[in-house]
């Protein structure tokens, strides 16, 4: 992929390298979009916001950017050439470090983990969930940029849209939609279990932020310990 065919109003996603403010390290994923391309390797996006505020990168920052378009998910690296003002709103100016890869996004952000779940099966009739039933309690066995791996008492078949609400950290719920793409059985103590994959359906921005942000936080704590 090029940057001149990235159109205007592409989602992005950065994640900064060894980017500190005062002694605290910056890795959660920001959500950005494409402007312009103003060359093949200078592309324009719009600056990432932090707890509320325009987050001030200092111009040579390192970063990664991820980028979803005509199907596939890319990843370059970039950094911070200059920063401007279009239209009233801060830009980032960036160049872009080697060539744009191709990744598989599930891959990249899955971490593995068990969180509480709970989440029930709803049709989407004209992107609208309908005909809800009972909630189902399970856990998760990883979570990732794309989708989940839930372990529930009962399947549910391949094809069909779940509700769920997951809890990652102290009382913070996630909610959000998705399709099942994998439903196998297996055996505990004589029980029988469903391992369900899950694919995000419709998830907003914000969601999705805070899903990657916390894999990303889990990561470094992990990091941390020698783990990974």
């Amino acid at each position: 992929m090029r940057a001149s065919e990235i159109t205007t109003g592409t989602k992005l996603e950065i994640q900064f390298v060894d980017f500190f403010m005062g002694d605290k390290e910056i890795t959660k994923l920001f959500v950005s979009e494409f402007e312009c391309a103003e060359e093949e390797d200078v592309i324009c996006v719009a600056s990432p916001i932090y707890e509320g505020t325009y987050l001030p990168a200092p111009i040579g920052t390192d970063m990664f950017v991820f980028a979803y378009f005509t199907g596939q998910f890319y990843k370059f690296k970039a950094k911070l050439k200059d920063k401007l003002i279009k239209d009233g709103l801060p830009i980032y100016k960036l160049s872009i470090n080697g060539d744009m890869e191709k990744i598989q996004r599930r891959q990249f952000f899955r971490l593995e983990c068990m969180l509480g779940v709970r989440c029930r099966e709803v049709k989407i009739e004209n992107n609208i969930p309908v005909q809800k039933g009972d909630f189902l309690n399970g856990f998760t066995r990883d979570i990732s940029g794309g989708g989940a791996c839930l372990v529930l008492a009962k399947g549910i078949e391949i094809g069909k849209y779940l509700e769920c609400e997951i809890q990652i950290t102290g009382n913070k719920m996630i909610k959000f939609y998705g399709t099942v793409i994998r439903s196998v059985k297996f055996d505990v103590d004589n029980k029988s279990k469903y391992e369900l994959g899950v694919e995000f359906y419709n998830i907003d921005n914000r969601t999705r932020e805070a899903i990657i942000g916390f894999i990303f936080e889990e990561q470094r704590k992990l990091r941390k310990k020698g783990l990974i």
